[in-house]
Order: C-alpha cells, then structure tokens, then sequence
C-alpha cells in the first residue's frame, strides 16, 4: 500500500488476531525483522514463529541495500516456511509434527512496483493483498475518524483517493484535535493545510519542529544515538551537522538538560514522525519534501553545508523568483553554496555540481562559471585529482561508491553513478560548461565506463553547438594559454569510439541529426568505420530511416569515388537496402535504388531486400521493390520464398500483390517441402489459405514427413482451417509417415472440437498408427478424458446401429 494507508498497524492488528484465533499452538510473534540474518537470528525450529517485516526492502523506495541481501537469502527463509506442517517420526517411528514458521510482510507499493524489485516479486506475487483494491468502507471510515475526531462527520469531507496523495488513515490521523472546518480544509486540500501545520509547528512545539528539522536534514533518516555528539562511533559528518542544527533551536547537546530535553522529545508521541528499528522517519513522502522547503529556507546554511548531495541537487534554487517546492536561495548563500559544490567535487561527488537542476538555468550557469573562473586554479586542482583517482580505481569508471559514500550525509536509497564532468555537460547540452571545462584543461578525449566521449554523448543528443565548442578545441589558441602545452595539445579525436566501436558520426547518423553528421563529415571524420556489428554511417542511417543523411552519406561516396560503399555488408551480411527494407523506411529504399543500390544483393541467410521487406510485412516497401523488377521467386537458405514468409506471418496484402504479380510461385516449396498454403494453414491463417486455394493451391500437397495441409491445421489446433478444408474436400485418410492419421494428431492435442469434425468424415476408429494405438488410445495417454468420452460414445452409437440392421438368418429344417 501507499504511504499512510495503515500497513504498519494492520499487520500487527493482522499478526495478533492469527496468534489469538491458534491460541492453542502457542505461537512467538518475533516483530522486528530488517535482514534475513535477523531472522535466521531468532529462529527456533522447535517453536512456532511469526515474523513481523515491515516496510520490507525500504520505506519509501527500493533499499538497494537491503534488496541485494534479501536476494542472496531468499531461498534459506523460503526453506524456513517450506517446512509447515510436515511430518516426522521420533525413535519410536510415532509421527511428529514440526514447528509451523509464518512470516507477515508490509510494502510500500512503490517499492513493489518497482524494476529492482522484480527478482524477489516472483516469490510474493501469489500471497499479496492489495490495500488499494480494497476500499475502506463508509462504516469502517466513520469508525477510524471517530478514534482521532469524535465529532466530525465523514459524509461532509470531500474525499477522493484517486487525486489525493494521502490515504484515509493517515489523514484521520492528523484530523487528530483539529475543529470540524480545519479538518474539512485538511481533506479538500492536504497540501496546503499541511504546510500550514508545519509552520505552526514551528512557533508552537519548538522541539518536535527540532525533531523534524533533524530528520529532514538526515534526508529522512534519524536515529536518537546522534545525538550524542561525543560518541565517537558516530560518523564526524553527522555529529557536526545533528550539533549545528540543535544550536538553531538553542539546544547545546554538550550540556545534559539540553540534550535530555530533545531525547525526551523522540519519546514522545509526535505526528509528523515514525519510527521504525530505531530509525525515525517521515509519516509520508509529499511531508517530507514540504518539510525540505520549510526546513531548508528556514536554516538554509546549515542545509547548505550538511545536507547530502542528492539534496542539495534538487532542492534549491538560484532564481530570485519563488519556485513552488523549491528553496530560493537569499543572495549572501549563493558563494556558500557554491563552495559546497566544490566541497563536493574534492570529495569525488561529481553529480551534486554537473547535475544540479539549476544548471537548465542560464542565469545560475554564469554565476557559477564566473566563480569558477575565480578559483579558476583551485577548480582545475580539483579537476585533476578527481581524473587521477577515478583511474587508480578503474581505467572506464568514476570515483567509486564506497569511496564516495563516506565524505556525505545517509542518502534516500539511491546512488547516481555519475558521468566524468565534461561528459555529464556535454550530454546536457551546455556549451558554455563545456567551455569551461576545456579552459580548465579536462581531457577533451576522456571516456566513461561505456566508452562514450564527449563528442559522441553531444552527437547523439543533437547539441550542435555543443559538438562545434568541442570540435573546434585544437584550433583554440587563446593569448592566456599560449604557454600551456596541454592545452594546446588537447584536440579532439573526432573518431573516438566507445566500446561497441561506435563514433561521433554512427551515433548522429543512428539518431537522425542531419547537421552534426554534415559538421563532422566536413571536419574530417571517417564515413567508412564500422563498428563491432560491421555497421558503417550508411547502415545506421538507412536503418533508423534518416533518408537526408543517406543521401549525404552517398553524395559523399560518390565525390570520393567510394560509390561501391553502398553494397557494403555488415556481419551478417546484410547491404544498407536489405536493412532498410526490413524496417520498412520506404524512402530510403528508393534513394538507394536511385544510387545504383543492387536490388538482388543476398545476407548470409540468403534473404534479399524483398524477403526482409515480407518477413516483417511492409507491403509499401514491398511494392518499390516488386515494380523495380526484384525476383519474386528468389528463395533463401531454407528454400523459402518471399510468398512463404509472408503467408507464415500473415501478411495479407504482401501475399495478394505476390500471387498477381506470378501465380506459379504458389507451387514453390521450401527445403522441407512445406507449400505455402500448407504453411498458411499451419499458422492458422484462413484469408490466406483461402487466397491460395483459390490462385489454385494444391490442398493436398504434402511435406517431407508425408503431412498434409490438413494434419497441420488439426495438429496446431486451428478449428476454423480444418472446417474449410473439409468443405474443400480435402483427403482426411492420408497418414503421416508415422502413420498418424489427422484425427490422431487431434486427439493427442486435445481439440474436442476438431476431433469432432474429423469423426464426422471419418467413422471408422480402429484405425492403428505405427506403435498400434487407436484414436482412443492417444486421447487416453494424453488424458485428454473429453475425447475420450466422446469418442466411445460414438463408437457405441456406430455398434448399436450395426447391430440393429444386421439380418436374422435361420436355419433349414
């Protein structure tokens, strides 16, 4: 369920009813489970256990962390549960009963939902109650706002669950001493009324607001033993934010009254609060974001300086104009918060500062490149450290988590792998960050994990202006940097490919940006590469149909002299036309065809352009293809023509253009002698082989292992093919060469109601396939007991009637 939908309580409400209604099997409710090791912790195979696990795999998102260890263990608790109710027999063989072991769980739907989650799903799906699918009823919802508001009335609120955030029950709860109007208010519009709340907080309970500022900081994670400032197992980072941010509310936690005074306070009960195995967290996301705000504008320097970085990505912002969930940062804290992207970037965090969502702000991306350029030597220190530690971890890859992890406050379980600094810009598309970084020295060339550089991250997201910054790196020769070698010497490697060996231009070309590929090309790059798939520019473009850049790429073979590039195959063989018409790019096709593309060129699987083109059933290709004169009786490596394919897929309009184009390539069999009305029928597609039959398909034509077009359909189950065929007349007392009859082959697949037409055309049932079974005898070994009922019915039927017409013969006296 969601947030606030009441999981916690209705599984412990759920857990002690189960032990109350087996009271007489003495159950352990063992009610604090995070880890599969707690569990194996406290499990007793001679008790019966239940296991509480709630908020399984993290409260509001997927717990990386957790999810990982519960996917090593899963199996070892599986094991645990497997057990219930098996028997076993002590030293005098009496039978003994083990230990039953129940395990109850409460998620967050989003953590359910989730991809990450998938791996464990298949384990639960088939135990899940879904809070949302079952409403609260009218009665149970007067009951629940009676305990919190005994005198309001829950026909005046205005209720929609569908557009609120909240659920009931936790709106009940903070309904919990408010007037009658305010908790009208509160239903109508949470949002509003809770930021209200939180404000009143503030001035109203100095330390529960205190409780909830420090969890807000902690990024909705706080544990009491932090605020023992002197408890040096303690991370240093979180002892001195929980210090400074207490000193806001005048809390001295070296002094013992102070330190007992909020201590105290977590003891108490609190509504914006929950706590979980020692862990106080926010009743709901939407509080906590609306808490960030309230709690970030109000101590803004202290969040500046100790929020994590995930916080200080999203949650601010540089414009002086208010921004609705935001933090508007007062003018004085701008330098603060920019020394804290600095702080950042020593510390290996690379994401807080090149995907800061100010940067889509131009006004923030000169404030900040201005101040770079004041640290301009401190910022390209940095800078080089941070490339010189990302390669002693690993070649491809970024400052590691671990190493990360350590210089800033717990995160909301997530990790953003980050991309090297003039990547992360350049994929954005900020050309003057880009400059920036240039003037800084980064390495114009540098990779990340995948390989990609720069270049090919602004080539493929269409940043032209990004592209020609980076491009035009090697001809920069600015008056300050006349001395510096490495500046002089970083240009850029416009054919640097990533691991696949894929460059700048496959990717512009793959994604259609018509003036990066013209840009490149004009600087130099290399139109013939191929990468690790044997794909050139020309085949990129022609596949994903960017039919300006193939005519580019052909104008540039052509004043080259490279016209002959056009038929260049990739590894499996297939030309740029055999591509495109398998995409269905029908314009491409014909720019092609007008550069002399050859029409006939084959793959390694012997499929030309107009096999491609059927197989995936563009009739429009299909049709440039037919009229520029493309062998329609060509066959592949398997024999199969283009007719075949088409009538295998169902390709209707593919196959009535082929049989108008040449009748006679209805007769044509692939390698295993299957026709392609045989294979229409196989595949169940009755317009198809109707189409045939009439073009004047043999409906009796037989395959290699002597089925006919019949057996196939009744083997496939397709009652419909087998009901046309019979009304075409087709032979039913042809055997395969097993000498399986069609009704056989039914029977084994279990189609009642094809084995019903065939008995109607075929009465007799004691015909014996190879291995002397029966059609009853196959409906038996199948279990298929519906045929096989029916089936001595009508054998009984068959004997009764013989039995009635047979003559009396007498004896002469």
């Amino acid at each position: 369920g969601r947030p606030g939908s009441g999981k916690s309580s209705i599984l412990r409400h759920v857990a002690l009813q189960f032990v109350e209604q087996n009271e007489n099997e003495d159950y352990d409710i063992i009610p604090v489970v995070i880890e599969p090791s707690n569990m194996l912790q406290y499990y007793n195979e001679s008790r019966n256990q239940v296991f509480i696990l709630d908020d399984f795999c993290g409260k509001d998102k997927v717990n990386n962390q957790l999810l990982d260890v519960w996917k090593l263990d899963i199996e070892k608790v599986l094991n645990i549960i497997n057990q219930n109710d098996s028997v076993e027999h002590d030293l005098f063989f009496m039978e003994v009963r083990k230990p039953k072991t129940k395990i109850f769980i409460s998620c967050n739907s989003s953590v359910y939902s989730s991809k990450l989650f998938k791996p464990l799903k298949t384990h639960f799906e088939n135990f899940v109650f879904e809070l949302s699918k079952v409403p609260m009823t009218q009665e149970e919802r007067e009951r629940m706002m009676k305990k919190y508001a005994p005198d309001a009335q829950v026909e005046d609120l205005k209720y929609d669950n569908s557009q609120i955030k909240f659920d009931f029950p936790l709106l009940c709860k903070l309904s919990k001493g408010k007037y009658m109007n305010d908790i009208q208010q509160l239903f109508s519009d949470p949002l509003t009324t809770i930021k209200a709340d939180l404000k009143k907080l503030k001035t109203g309970d100095n330390l529960q607001f205190c409780a909830v500022a420090l969890c807000t900081l902690l990024n909705n994670k706080f544990k009491v033993q932090w605020l023992n400032i002197n408890n040096e197992t303690n991370d240093i980072q979180v002892r001195n934010a929980v210090r400074e941010l207490c000193l806001e509310f005048n809390l001295d936690l070296t002094n013992s009254t102070d330190l007992k005074r909020i201590q105290n306070r977590f003891g108490e009960e609190m509504n914006w609060l929950s706590e979980s195995d020692d862990t106080f967290h926010h009743i709901h996301d939407e509080i906590f974001n609306i808490a960030a705000v309230l709690c970030g504008k109000s101590y803004q320097r202290c969040f500046i300086n100790h929020a994590n970085s995930s916080f200080i990505v999203k949650q601010f912002n540089f414009c002086e104009e208010h921004t609705d969930g935001l933090i508007n940062l007062i003018a004085k804290n701008r330098k603060l918060y920019f020394d804290r992207l600095f702080k950042d970037l020593e510390n290996g965090i690379t994401y807080s500062m090149f995907q800061n969502i100010q940067l889509k702000t131009k006004s923030y991306r000169e404030a900040f490149i201005e101040y770079c350029h004041k640290r301009n030597l401190k910022f390209k220190e940095i800078l080089g450290n941070l490339k010189t530690t990302a390669e002693e971890d690993n070649p491809t890859s970024k400052v590691s988590k671990e190493k990360k992890d350590k210089h800033f406050l717990p995160r909301q379980n997530t990790f953003v792998v980050s991309e090297p600094p003039l990547i992360d810009c350049a994929l954005q598309g900020y050309e003057d960050m880009v400059d920036l970084l240039l003037r800084m020295n980064c390495d114009v060339n540098e990779r990340d994990i995948s390989g990609r550089s720069a270049l090919f991250v602004a080539s493929a997201k269409g940043h032209i202006k990004t592209v020609e910054r980076l491009v035009k790196n090697k001809n920069e020769k600015k008056e300050e940097n006349i001395e510096n070698e490495e500046y002089k010497t970083n240009e850029v490697n416009i054919d640097l490919s990533n691991n696949i060996k894929r460059t700048s231009l496959h990717v512009a070309c793959k994604e259609g940006h018509y003036d990066i590929a013209k840009y490149l090309i004009q600087n130099g790059a290399d139109i013939f590469v191929c990468d690790a798939n044997g794909y050139s520019p020309l085949h990129l473009a022609s596949v994903y149909g960017s039919k300006e850049i193939v005519e580019l790429l052909l104008d540039t073979y052509k004043d080259r002299g490279k016209e002959i590039e056009i038929e260049k195959n990739d590894n499996l063989g297939q030309t740029p036309i055999i591509l495109a018409s398998s995409k269905g790019e029908e314009q491409t096709v014909k720019l092609l065809l007008h550069y002399k593309a050859k029409i006939s060129a084959t793959d390694k699987k012997g499929f030309t352009s107009l096999l491609a083109a059927s197989l995936n059933g563009y009739s429009n290709t299909a049709k440039v293809l037919i009229d520029n004169k493309a062998n329609i009786c060509h066959t592949d490596n398997d024999g199969r023509t283009a007719l075949f394919i088409a009538c295998e897929k169902g390709h209707r309009k593919i196959v009535k253009m082929l049989i108008e184009r040449n009748k006679e390539i209805i007769k044509k069999c692939d390698w295993h002698h299957k026709s392609p009305f045989y294979i229409a029928c196989a595949e169940g597609k009755f317009t198809i082989a109707n189409m045939l039959f009439e073009g004047g398909a043999d409906i009796n034509c037989l395959d290699e292992d002597e089925k006919s077009p019949i057996y196939a359909a009744s083997q496939r189950g397709h009652e419909k093919i087998v009901r046309f065929l019979l009304e075409k007349n087709a032979k039913i007392d042809k055997t395969d060469s097993h000498q399986n009859l069609p009704l056989h082959i039914a029977c084994k697949g279990g189609f009642l109601e094809i084995v019903k037409l065939l008995h109607i055309h075929q009465h007799c049932l004691s015909i014996k396939n190879q291995w002397n079974d029966t059609a009853i005898d196959i409906a038996r070994k199948q279990g298929h007991q519906d045929i096989v009922d029916y089936l001595n019915q009508q054998e009984n039927k068959l004997n009764s009637a013989n039995t009635e017409i047979t003559p009396v013969v007498k004896s002469n006296s």
